[in-house]
């Protein structure tokens, strides 16, 4: 009877399995921008760590001037112009990293088996890309380029796990801010 119930749970597991890969996706995946969420740098990126067995840098993004989009032009141009950023992020992405929507108009990059040295030049190379959107669709101008600022922490250098990890390059963006932003840091 026992061996029976095992086989019909394993039978509807795998019936199931494609619905909750998609509904796993679903939850892990922001509408909008169509890049991983919050959701998965708090509770899948744990266990990606370990598994890698490299280094690996975690960039955090942010606009410098996000706010004169939205207040400006309204919230359904700053949606345009995150989607944008969400479409230039990933274009900077090799085939193994990972893009990141991190919160409103925070964006985050999982630059796999990428030291400190490469992960900058990446970064930079992604500040200058953000720079080059044309948002004269959204703002009726060619006017208005992003400025971002990045904060770079490496895995295992900066820290021992995925929420040190987050901390840290989240701290170093804010830093970078700060510091008039429109660049890359990585010391706090």
């Amino acid at each position: 009877a026992l061996s029976g119930r095992i086989w019909s749970v394993h039978r509807l597991l795998l019936e199931k399995a494609g619905w909750l890969f998609d509904l796993h996706k679903q939850l892990l995946c922001d509408r909008m921008t169509g890049l991983y969420n919050q959701i998965y740098l708090k509770e899948d990126f744990v266990n990606f760590l370990p598994e890698t067995g490299s280094s690996v840098a975690l960039l955090m993004i942010k606009p410098d001037n996000f706010k004169p989009i939205n207040d400006g032009f309204g919230h359904a141009a700053g949606d345009k112009a995150l989607s944008l950023m969400a479409i230039f992020l990933q274009s900077e992405l090799s085939a193994v990293d990972i893009g990141v929507r991190y919160h409103g108009d925070e964006f985050a990059a999982i630059l796999v088996d990428t030291g400190r040295e490469k992960a900058m030049e990446r970064a930079d190379a992604m500040r200058a890309s953000f720079g080059d959107i044309d948002l004269s669709g959204i703002t009726g101008s060619d006017g208005f380029r992003i400025c971002v600022s990045i904060g770079i922490s490496v895995y295992p250098d900066d820290a021992s796990s995925s929420a040190e990890l987050v901390s840290s390059a989240h701290r170093k963006m804010y830093a970078a801010r700060d510091a008039g932003g429109d660049r890359v840091r990585t010391e706090p």
